[in-house]
């Protein structure tokens, strides 16, 4: 049945088996061009009854950038509004404790 399987082309879901099943399951949609071609389209896991769409790496890498590019910035803004600077001194910076 599984060689069959193979020659079909078209969209496919294929259930992984992660050990945990009564809790998640996973299942991978993917379209078959040939028995040798295989494309991932996505990733879905359902956990407790409800399924989700898990990110692509893409959205993960770019979520991370936001969210380390807010960051900066706010430690950024922190360090200029702390900066004074005296001719006499140069720069120092002065923080609230």
């Amino acid at each position: 049945m599984a060689a069959y399987r193979r020659t079909m082309k078209g969209i496919e879901y294929r259930l992984l088996h992660t050990g945990h099943e009564p809790v998640l399951f996973v299942v991978v949609k993917q379209e078959r061009a040939s028995q040798t071609i295989v494309r991932q389209q996505a990733i879905y896991y359902i956990l407790d009854k409800t399924i989700y769409q898990a990110p692509t790496l893409q959205r993960l890498v770019v979520s991370r950038l936001v969210k380390t590019a807010a960051h900066l910035q706010n430690a950024f803004d922190k360090l200029n509004s702390a900066m004074r600077y005296a001719p006499s001194q140069g720069f120092t910076w002065h923080f609230e404790g």
